[in-house]
């Protein structure tokens, strides 16, 4: 699914989404607390606003109106 989105150019930036599959791959069998926290921060300074892009442009797709 990543390269359909690609191709039709859905997201702005692929290395940002394919990073955080890369680091969701990585968390979803880790407990140490340092790599929570590092995802924490990349979550909220780097990955948030990709996800609120992504959401407005699904929204625009349906013709849903913005909050």
């Amino acid at each position: 699914m990543e390269k359909q989105v690609f191709l039709y150019q859905i997201f702005e930036d692929g290395e940002v989404w394919l990073e955080m599959l890369s680091k969701r791959n990585l968390l979803t069998r880790t407990y140490d607390e340092s790599l929570a926290n590092e995802a924490y921060l990349l979550i909220k300074e780097r990955y948030a606003g990709e996800v609120e892009r992504l959401v407005n442009w699904l929204q625009e797709q349906r013709g849903d109106v913005a909050d």
